[in-house]
């Protein structure tokens, strides 16, 4: 008796990682329940530490899995890049490894992006920060890879050797808005997971130490560089002294000011030189 073929996927996941050894189960258990089963899924590991290579490792007895490792990381774009070229799908979405879909969120995203000749995009509306909801970009975040579909392109991601960012309009969605229109598939369908090492709060990280480097290294002289820490403690020292010379406690400066343990200290420790 013959095995019965697995059909040609229709949707390309791709689901870039990185230390998500606790989210990934989460994320790989969402797409294994999606109403939507045509679809093929690659997986690449960016040079995680954990133990996610371990956690993956039961899934890939499912043959739409197929799973990719770098011995380091190489960042976002490098990541989607592979994973496009690991798959051949007509369309194209995505699933980070700490955020979920909901059960009919491709059947939803293809037929949306089918009943639509015109558009090159769709996307679905997005839980986020718990309880919020979006229904198109996340305010202060732009539209997120986890809600969206997109027809396959000859378009590349923008890597880190081009320009460090976080900012997926100028890493893809710009590219692919030159191709066709964006439309709303008008139903909340997934969820964007937030929590300290999320990969845009690590690229934040990165640009920090090259403070008022971004954008004029890249030759973009219309970029604001980034402020140093420096006038953000002289702001607290200035806050600690006038509190204490009204005669009230001083206001931490890590509460209102976001600042590090490192930096809190250093204000503080200003501000009682300069009262003593």
């Amino acid at each position: 008796m013959s095995a019965v073929p697995t059909p040609l996927p229709v949707i390309a996941v791709l689901m870039p990682a990185f230390d998500s050894a606790r989210f990934v189960v989460r994320a790989l258990d969402s797409l294994l329940a999606q109403s939507y089963t045509a679809w093929e899924l690659a997986i690449v590991d960016d040079g995680s530490t954990d133990a996610t290579p371990d956690v993956v490792e039961p899934y890939l007895a499912d043959p739409r899995i197929g799973y990719f490792r770098h011995a380091d990381n190489r960042g976002l774009g490098c990541a989607l890049n592979e994973a496009l070229d690991r798959t051949s799908a007509p369309y194209v979405a995505y699933l980070p490894a700490d955020d979920v879909y909901y059960r009919d969120h491709l059947e939803r995203l293809a037929a949306t992006l089918a009943a639509n000749d015109h558009a090159v995009l769709a996307h679905a509306h997005v839980r986020h920060h718990y309880s919020r909801i979006a229904e198109g970009p996340v305010d202060g975040h732009g539209l997120q890879l986890v809600q969206v579909l997109h027809r396959r392109s000859a378009e590349r991601w923008l890597t880190r050797d081009e320009l460090v960012t976080d900012d997926l309009a100028r890493m893809y969605w710009s590219k692919l808005a030159k191709r066709g229109a964006f439309v709303s598939s008008g139903a909340l369908t997934c969820e964007w997971v937030d929590h300290p090492r999320q990969r845009h709060d690590l690229e934040r990280a990165r640009l920090r130490p090259s403070a008022g480097a971004r954008g004029r290294s890249r030759g973009e002289p219309g970029r604001r560089p980034l402020r140093s820490a420096e006038p953000r403690l002289c702001f607290a020292r200035r806050r600690c002294l006038l509190a204490r010379g009204r005669g009230r406690a001083a206001r931490d400066p890590r509460r209102c000011l976001g600042l590090t343990q490192l930096q809190t200290e250093a204000c503080v420790s200003r501000a009682q030189s300069a009262s003593s």
